[in-house]
């Protein structure tokens, strides 16, 4: 099958040629073992990145001369000044000799609780910060990999707490559990309703949500490793009662600011917790958390840049022969374990927001799954390194069930119909697949849509919903952007009789909408070294055009039933793209058969 991929790259004047991608390893210089998740800095600049969960970095455009800092909490910092033509480092940091030397018990002592409040304060300071946002997850079901999901968003962080998450793009690897899967809908609504200064219904309360008197009540407090070297508090926090509503958990903060460097929550009996099972006949039970969230400056304010995270339960699927599962599960307790991170980086330099208009309703797998696979997106941006585990993950995966987004071969072909409103499934256009109409794309009219007493027009019995999804990359001295002609099955719907005619009016209409793309992209390859502003306002003229044509092709074809109208679009589509729908669909003037043989393929050009 070939696809039409566009991928343009603008090369802007290039950088010194000193500059160089430095890789390297973070080690705890007494054990040697990998420091996961450290911070890695060029000083004096404000870019960085972190080391995965093997202590393995990538750092690029580092210049001769650059001083690297590498940070890790209980660990002293630690300086390296870059020497040309160094490319792999191994980087040793020496514990604090003096964490934990002493431990005082301060159970009702009213100056950690002052500490306590007085860095809820700082988080509570008002401001708003945008930033790039990468999420990992893996999960085990019965210690057996079940899935990973790799993500990327715009975060809009305001006073210290994730807001909003803007999906950019994403890949998922799954497999079957005795012939089921399990799936994280929605990883990403989760840390939008973790908030450490609000609290909420979903998830276990903190102190930092509590007043100084209602903390008091709530928790007891214990200072741990204090010493006049220390730059930090470091605090032990555990709830007097209910354990099961309540964090328990250590919290960093700074001595002088009060402004919180790293909090550690952690419960093994949760009460209150934000999951539910899909089907209401299964139950989750003996659910376990622990997060850690990690903070820095940025513009003098507070702003988190790391959020770990790590989960589980034992889930129930009771004995309900009526529900289609494999007799294996029934009755079945599975051990669920998922762990992963939230990496908060580039703040105030967001990524470009993709051209595409998402229902605001969808899950994670939703987005993934309707989203076309960019490969130059996530071969330039990989924020980090790949670990071993995404290794191992990604091979079981490919051999054992399925992965979406991570190669353009990977993708599910297309179906032999358009899909429904339970499959919720896009079509990406292409030249060796046609959209085959199902009786289930249907969409009933609500009662009240029309007046009783008309009669409701063609028109408003169907809507073909037809995306120009564009995608615009901007890396460092490069500009990328990528766009593909996307049949919306979301907002799609038919509900005129279905004739021999409907498969040839549907297509023609898709066919003439990826016309439209390609003219797109031939008007900005004509642009003289083109800016994102530049692209996306040739395509905002594109769509604008192409809605107004796509109003007059409904229109003249009379929604598809004027034969000889219809005939002269195929003609259209015939000529530039070589795709003959009359003929795939057996459409014949004066003698137009009743029923309609389904092509396995269609011709390529």
């Amino acid at each position: 099958m070939r696809t039409y991929l566009f991928v343009l790259i603008f090369l802007l004047p290039a950088l010194a040629f000193s500059q160089q991608s430095v890789h390297g390893l973070v080690l705890d210089s007494k054990t040697g073992v990998p420091l996961p998740f450290a911070s890695v800095s060029i000083k004096g600049m404000a870019m960085g990145t972190i080391t995965n969960e093997d202590g393995q970095f990538q750092l690029s455009k580092v210049d001769f001369g650059d001083t690297l800092q590498f940070s890790y909490l209980g660990y002293e910092k630690r300086e390296f000044i870059y020497g040309s033509g160094l490319t792999d480092l191994k980087i040793k940091l020496n514990p604090k000799t003096l964490e934990l030397r002493t431990f005082t018990v301060a159970a009702d002592s009213d100056p950690y609780f002052d500490i306590l409040a007085a860095c809820r304060k700082t988080l509570m300071q008002k401001s708003q910060n945008e930033c790039k946002a990468y999420l990992e997850l893996h999960t085990l079901v019965n210690k057996v990999p079940g899935e990973i999901i790799e993500m990327y968003y715009n975060a809009d962080v305001r006073s210290a707490n994730l807001s909003r998450l803007d999906y950019k793009s994403g890949r998922q690897g799954i497999a079957a559990i005795d012939n089921s899967y399990f799936l994280s809908l929605s990883t990403s609504a989760i840390f939008q309703k973790f908030n450490l200064t609000e609290g909420g219904k979903y998830m276990p309360n903190t102190p930092l949500e509590m007043s100084k008197k209602k903390m008091m009540k709530t928790y007891s407090l214990s200072l741990l490793s204090s010493v006049d070297d220390d730059d930090y508090h470091h605090i032990l926090f555990e709830p007097k009662m209910e354990p099961g509503k309540f964090f328990a958990g250590e919290i960093w903060v700074d001595k002088a600011t009060y402004e919180p460097i790293e909090i550690k929550l952690y419960i093994t009996e949760a009460q209150v917790k934000p999951f539910e099972p899909i089907f209401p006949t299964d139950s989750i039970g003996n659910v376990y958390m622990e997060i850690t969230q990690r903070f820095d400056r940025f513009g003098g304010e507070v702003v988190p840049t790391l959020l770990r995270f790590e989960y589980g339960f034992n889930s129930f699927v009771p004995l309900d022969k009526s529900r289609p599962i494999a007799q294996a599960n029934l009755m079945a307790v599975k051990p669920v374990h998922s762990d992963g991170i939230m990496y908060y980086y580039d703040y105030g330099v967001p990524f470009i927001k993709p051209v595409f208009d998402y229902q605001t309703n969808l899950d994670d797998y939703q987005k993934i799954q309707n989203t076309p696979y960019h490969e130059a997106f996530w071969t330039q941006e990989a924020v980090l390194l790949r670990s071993d585990r995404q290794e191992a993950a990604l091979k079981f995966f490919q051999e054992n069930g399925l992965l979406n987004n991570y190669s353009e071969q990977a993708i599910e072909p297309l179906k032999s119909n358009l899909g429904t409103k339970l499959d919720h499934t896009n079509r990406v256009w292409s030249d060796s697949t046609r959209l085959i109409f199902d009786e289930k794309f249907r969409q009933e009219l609500k009662a009240d849509q029309f007046d009783s007493r008309y009669v409701i027009p063609d028109k408003a019995k169907y809507n073909l919903n037809v995306e120009l999804y564009l995608d615009i990359v901007e890396m460092d001295d490069t500009l990328i952007y990528f766009s593909k002609t996307v049949f919306d099955a979301y907002d799609s719907y038919y509900n005129l009789p279905q004739d021999s005619l409907t498969n040839s009016f549907i297509n023609i209409h898709f066919d003439l909408c990826e016309l439209a793309r390609r003219d797109f992209e031939s008007k900005v390859k004509a642009l003289s070294h083109p800016t994102a502003s530049d692209i996306l306002k040739v395509h905002t003229k594109i769509k604008s055009d192409l809605d107004e044509r796509m109003e007059i092709y409904f229109s003249r074809t009379r929604s598809g039933q004027d034969l000889d109208v219809l005939e002269e679009y195929n003609e259209v589509v015939k000529a530039e793209l070589g795709i003959d729908n009359f003929e795939l669909f057996k459409v014949r003037k004066g003698g137009i058969p009743t029923e309609i043989t389904v092509p396995k393929k269609a011709p390529t050009n």
